[in-house]
């Protein structure tokens, strides 16, 4: 687990695409790595979510089926959210800028 969770830090770290390159991960491996996580019993399904959340990138469109992250989103709107503002917000904003509903909105929502 300490070498997954090391190499995903390293693949986060990288800024070019030659320093993701060093790191020799494929989509294949990755996909074949979270199907042996999710057959441990010793592992937090949280700790499941949050490793296939980090390495959704490296697991390409091919191999996205079955993950336990899609019945997590489905169960926690507020992690849905938290994904949804993750893929369409800029990385580098300043996260006090962002909108707050006005009471009004919050209560028809």
């Amino acid at each position: 687990m300490r070498l997954y969770d090391a190499t995903l830090n390293d693949l986060a770290r990288a800024q070019t695409a030659e320093e993701v390159r060093q790191l020799v991960l494929n989509s294949h491996e990755m996909r074949t790595f979270m199907e042996e996580l999710r057959k441990r019993e010793d592992l937090p399904h949280e700790e499941l979510v949050r490793r296939e959340y980090q390495a959704l990138p490296l697991l390409g469109s091919l191999y996205t089926g079955g993950l336990a992250i899609h019945v997590y989103m489905a169960e926690s709107p507020s992690f849905f959210v938290d994904v949804v503002c993750d893929a369409f917000l800029p990385v580098h904003r300043d996260k006090s800028q962002d909108a707050v509903p006005p009471t009004e909105e919050q209560a028809r929502a």
